[in-house]
C-alpha cells in the first residue's frame, strides 16, 4: 500500500512543473496586460475570462474541477487546448506569462468557446 502511494505521489509531482510557485498574482495582472498589447484583444476580455477562472482571486496557482484544471487560465486536462499549448511551446501551466498569451491568441483564432468564462 506504500508503495502505490508512494507511486501516485511521484507521478502528481512529476505534473506539476517546478516553476508553478514562482509566479504571483501580480504576475497575472502583468501578464494581462502584456498578452493585451502584444495580442489586441481588450484587456476588459481577458481580465473577465482569468477573473472567472480563477474565481476572482487571480491566483496562478489555482486548481479547479476537482483537480482536474490548473493555472490562472484552467487548462483541463481532458480539454483540447492542453495538448495545444504544449505543442505551441509552453511549459507551464501556472506561469501567466505564458498562459494567458495562450488565452489571447485562442481567442484571435477563434476557440474562445474552449472556456467555460468568456
Amino acid at each position: 500500500m506504500r508503495l502505490i502511494g508512494a507511486i501516485v505521489s511521484a507521478i502528481v509531482l512529476a505534473l506539476v512543473p517546478v516553476q508553478a510557485f514562482a509566479w504571483t498574482v501580480d504576475d497575472t495582472f502583468q501578464a494581462l496586460y502584456d498578452a493585451h498589447v502584444n495580442t489586441g484583444v481588450p484587456y476588459a476580455r481577458l481580465y473577465r475570462i482569468v477573473g472567472c477562472e480563477t474565481g476572482q482571486t487571480f491566483n496562478p496557482h489555482v486548481v479547479g474541477d476537482h483537480g482536474n484544471s490548473w493555472g490562472p487560465v484552467q487548462f483541463n486536462k481532458y480539454g483540447g487546448e492542453l495538448p495545444r499549448f504544449y505543442a505551441r511551446g509552453y511549459t507551464d501551466v501556472y506561469n501567466p506569462y505564458e498562459a494567458i498569451d495562450y488565452l489571447a491568441n485562442a481567442i484571435m483564432e477563434g476557440r474562445a468557446s474552449a472556456w467555460t468564462c468568456r
